[in-house]
Parts: structure tokens; C-alpha cells; sequence
């Protein structure tokens, strides 16, 4: 049991005094710490006679968050001693609770990716599957429900895969898009997402033999982009695809992309000029290939990171010491503030954006809050025993911090911390 801290021993008893307190309207805190569990960690299973590995991947789709991991070796369960050589899966919500889990026949290889509650992984042995949630049997027949309900793991789909290992993409969350797409060594592959019917294959040669820097799947197909030419040239090249792989726009930014995002089917690029004899900026392209909107940003997108909200139609810069909110549909800068420095980059929904670093409320490192309409929301220091690095997630209406085999659950929203006597 880890010791037990005073900020702990503090948001545990705020905690029981919000119960207590109910009537007298006490709400949490934004960044109150509401639960924490333990997770487990690579060393646990090794410590059980398995093998410990690195490789492994979180994900959040905004209502589960989701571990995979590589398992390897012989462990010993209620049935004795086991050889595992797999993927396991766990998935949770913003409870903390584990919703479902369950384990691949095979060890994962490339990138995961996760999305709408299912998993999408390339295995070892030359498949590629999607993983869900095993629907329990209610048909009145207990022993059958009970057997669904251990299952919990079933598998959506699987395609055979013997090419180069792949870096699976889905759309961001929210986003309805039909395409799985994975990205390898020499090309990309695009799959089906509800069937893992393999819709197209290209290599680089599709792509006027380029190499691809960025992939992003949009609403209705997918963005590609290449930083420079076969030849060692620097000129960026965006392409963009419809859901079948057919080749609609091709497209040559005027300076050189710092990132690339999407928002609905709308290629979003941070554009930044290395001779600094032009600003950076942010510009929109349709799906037909039309530059639709520039406007100048005050950050450069080559140190600078993206964060896209196509619930809002909104793009966030993050750059050094500063934040950009750009609504993408009616190509404006809603806001920009000035004195925020992250260390990570931060996550976002409708209601604001989020993350570890220093701004007007904090002198130090800590977990700090603006609002959708650019307001200081909060900012709390960490958690002593996670520090200023943890993973964070967006799950429900809960921040989700991981570090060292923990999980913990913090209040996303601002309260009436002080309302005893109000």
C-alpha cells in the first residue's frame, strides 16, 4: 500500500465531507483527486514468473480509457502454472472500474490503436484484429450469463496481414469515419473499420515515391503528408483520400508544416517559414484540395503542438508559453493567451483544455485549466506521488492521471470548495 500523503489524507476526507456536507452544497474541486486505484505494471506480472516488457500502449476515446500490453513467459494462476505469450487488454471507465478485459492469442507488434470502446491490433502472427466487449447473454440462463461475463473479450473481426508491421490510425473521437488505417515502413494499408475488409493498399511510389510523415484519418477519408522529395528536396506534399483510397486532392503548402491535424473531413496544418521572413500560420484545406483559411499564429508550429476538438470545430495551438484556440468551421482566432507553458501536450474536450505545466495560477508545476472561452479556470499542484509527469487522459467528466502502476481520477470541473457556512 503506497503511503499515504497529506494531500491524499486531504481529498479523502473533502471526499466524505461532500457527503456529509451535501445540503450545504459542497462541490469538488477541478483537479480533486475523486479516486484512485491500482493498475498493475509489467513488474507485477514479472514478478509472477512472467516476463516483463516495455512495450506497452494507454489509450483514451473520451468515455474508456485502455491499457495494452505484451505478456511473455510462464506465470502462475488458480489453475496452475500458465505459458503466456500474448496482447491483454483492459479497459475502463471514469469509475476507475474495469469494464471488460481479455487477451489476444498473440503479442501485438507496431502501434495499437483504440477507439469507440474497441481495440485495433497488428499481431505477431499475421493478423489484424478488433477487440470489444463480449455483450453478456441475458437470456435468463445463468450459467450461460456467467460464462459471457468472464469471456468479456470478443473478437469484432480479424484479417490476414503478413506485410510490414503497422501503426494503426483511427479518426479522433467523435469523429465518424468508416477507416482503419495502418501505416508501415514502405506505404499504407486502409481497412474497413466495422468489417477489417482491406479497402486499399499503397506504397510510396503512389506518392510520387515519398515517404510519409503524417497520416491523419478524417471524416471521410485521410490526409497524407510528406515533408520532401526521394531527391532530398523540401517541399511538402498534402494528400488527401476518400474512404475507398481514391486519390481526390493533392496539394503544395507554402511553407513547411510544423503538424498536420483534422476536423471532420478539413486537413488543418501549422505552417511554419525556417528564414522567418514569413509568419506562421494555420491553414484549413478542403477535401477537393481548396486552401480555405490562413491566419496567423502567434506561436510557431514548429515547436508547437495541436490539439483538435471536432465536437467544438475547434483546433487548439499550443505553443511555447502561449495558447491559440482557432475555430476551424468559421476561420477565426476565438482567443489567445499568453503565460501557459506545458510539459506534455495537454487534452481537450468542449468544456476547455488541460494539462501539466505553469500558468497565471501556477508558479510551479501542476495541473492547470482553461476555459472553452479562454478564461483561467484552476490550477492545483500534483499529487506527491505522481508528480508532474503522469499520463493524463480524458475520460466522462474525469482527468485520469496513470504513473508507476496507479490510476487516479481527478474532478475535471471547478466547485464550491468553501461552502460550510454559506
Amino acid at each position: 500500500m503506497p503511503p499515504v500523503t497529506r494531500r491524499r489524507l486531504l481529498a479523502t476526507t473533502a471526499a466524505g465531507l461532500a457527503t456529509a456536507v451535501a445540503g450545504c452544497g459542497y462541490q469538488p474541486g477541478g483537479g480533486e483527486l475523486d479516486w484512485e486505484r491500482s493498475v498493475g505494471s509489467g513488474d507485477s506480472f514479472a514478478a509472477a514468473g512472467g516476463s516483463s516488457t516495455d512495450d506497452e500502449r494507454w489509450f483514451a476515446d473520451g468515455e474508456f480509457v485502455a491499457r495494452v500490453r505484451n505478456r511473455s513467459g510462464r506465470t502462475f494462476t488458480i489453475d496452475g502454472y500458465v505459458d503466456l505469450d500474448d496482447a491483454f487488454l483492459t479497459v475502463r471507465d471514469s469509475s476507475g472500474e474495469v469494464r471488460w478485459s481479455g487477451s489476444a492469442d498473440a503479442r501485438y507488434t507496431g502501434e495499437p490503436a483504440f477507439t469507440a470502446g474497441r481495440a485495433y491490433l497488428h499481431l505477431e502472427d499475421g493478423r489484424v484484429v478488433a477487440l470489444e466487449r463480449n455483450e453478456v447473454d441475458d437470456s435468463g440462463d445463468a450459467d450461460a450469463a456467467a460464462r459471457s461475463e468472464a469471456t468479456a473479450l470478443a473478437t469484432r473481426w480479424e484479417t490476414a496481414w503478413d506485410g510490414p508491421a503497422l501503426a494503426l490510425h483511427t479518426a479522433a473521437p467523435g469523429v465518424d469515419s468508416s477507416l482503419l488505417v495502418g501505416v508501415h515502413w514502405d506505404g499504407l494499408v486502409g481497412f474497413d473499420i466495422d468489417s477489417g475488409d482491406i479497402r486499399f493498399e499503397f506504397t510510396h511510389e503512389t506518392f510520387d515515391g515519398r515517404e510519409l510523415d503524417t497520416v491523419v484519418v478524417a471524416a471521410d477519408g485521410l490526409w497524407a503528408l510528406s515533408s520532401g522529395d526521394r531527391g532530398g528536396g523540401h517541399t511538402p506534399r498534402l494528400f488527401g483520400l476518400g474512404p475507398d483510397g481514391d486519390i481526390r486532392a493533392t496539394v503544395s503548402p507554402p511553407m513547411q508544416v510544423g503538424w498536420l491535424t483534422a476536423v471532420g473531413s478539413t486537413a488543418v496544418l501549422g505552417l511554419t517559414e525556417p528564414a522567418e521572413s514569413r509568419a506562421p500560420e494555420l491553414r484549413t484545406v478542403a477535401p477537393t484540395g481548396e486552401q480555405r483559411v490562413a491566419i496567423e499564429l502567434a506561436g510557431d508550429p514548429a515547436d508547437g503542438t495541436p490539439i483538435a476538438v471536432p465536437a467544438a470545430d475547434r483546433v487548439y495551438h499550443v505553443g511555447t508559453d502561449v495558447i491559440e484556440a482557432i475555430d476551424v468551421a468559421s476561420g477565426t482566432r476565438e482567443w489567445r493567451r499568453e503565460g501557459y507553458s506545458f510539459r506534455d501536450a495537454p487534452v481537450a474536450d468542449a468544456d476547455g483544455i488541460y494539462g501539466w505545466g505553469t500558468g497565471p495560477e501556477l508558479d510551479s508545476c501542476g495541473l492547470t485549466a482553461v476555459t472553452v472561452d479562454g478564461e483561467p479556470w484552476w490550477g492545483v499542484p500534483p499529487l506527491e506521488t505522481v508528480g508532474c509527469g503522469a499520463v493524463l487522459e480524458l475520460v466522462g467528466d474525469r482527468l485520469v492521471a496513470i504513473s508507476d502502476g496507479r490510476m487516479y481520477g481527478l474532478h475535471k470541473k471547478p466547485g464550491r470548495r468553501y461552502t460550510l457556512f454559506s
